[in-house]
């Protein structure tokens, strides 16, 4: 599963995300294509709103 998927999965659009992490849609869309890591402020944003996450879904946002 990677970020995209995750996105998918939950049923949201990279801008909504974006909205949550407090980053631009042109930011958030780097983070899912994997160009830009995913940082621990945004692990924490995300794990406050879409919390509980399952295994893959940690694992994928930790991942690199």
């Amino acid at each position: 599963m990677s970020l995209k998927e995750f996105i998918k999965s939950r049923g949201l659009t990279q801008k909504e995300l974006a909205q949550v992490l407090g980053i631009s849609k042109a930011s958030m869309s780097r983070r899912a294509s994997g160009e830009t890591e995913v940082t621990v402020k945004d692990l924490s944003k995300i794990y406050e709103a879409y919390s509980p996450l399952s295994e893959e879904e940690m694992k994928v946002l930790l991942s690199k």
